[in-house]
């Protein structure tokens, strides 16, 4: 029987059962989530791969998981499938694979780490988040954001990523 609670009179009503559309959407949104964490730097370094940005983006590298990659995007199955196996040696050492972004993508050496993640982030997830705070600093206080030279470089680098990564939700 459904579960019943009592209204404000004292009456009792009802209460709704969910559905398993709504229990899905609640597994699609914590498994979300919980990908989203494997990006993040200050979670569990269990990335098997890198992706590097140019010296002039920082020359940072964001950890990736080839086979979360492989397993949503064909550009980066199509990739890791032509790479030729590591030599057993790297493989004992535990090195990871180091992918230059400039390689992957034309024009990726202009793509900085404030861009890639929220890309890769949907690759992971599904879901395309905010920019991030930092990604969107301008002088001007008054400022919307919506125009700024920070806020449109972080949208021309993003279309840059998707672009290069061949996700065509996000280049639509």
């Amino acid at each position: 029987t459904p579960a019943r609670r009592r209204s404000a009179a004292g009456t009792p009503q009802q209460q709704p059962r969910a559905t398993p559309a709504d229990l899905e959407a609640v597994g699609l949104r914590r498994l979300s989530d919980n990908l989203q964490r494997l990006l993040d730097p200050a979670f569990l370094n269990c990335a098997d791969a890198e992706i590097a940005l140019a010296a002039a983006k920082g020359g940072a590298a964001v950890g990736v998981h080839r086979c979360i990659l492989a397993a949503r995007s064909a550009f980066f199955l199509d990739h890791f499938a032509s790479l030729p196996a590591p030599a057993p040696a790297a493989a004992a050492a535990g090195e990871r694979p180091r992918f230059e972004l400039a390689d992957l993508v034309p024009g990726g050496r202009h793509i900085g780490h404030d861009a890639l993640v929220p890309v890769l982030g949907y690759l992971y997830t599904g879901r395309l988040k905010s920019p991030p705070q930092e990604a969107t600093v301008c002088m001007d206080d008054a400022c919307g954001h919506g125009t700024c030279r920070p806020a449109i470089d972080f949208v021309v680098e993003s279309m840059y990523a998707a672009s290069g990564f061949q996700i065509s939700e996000l280049i639509s």
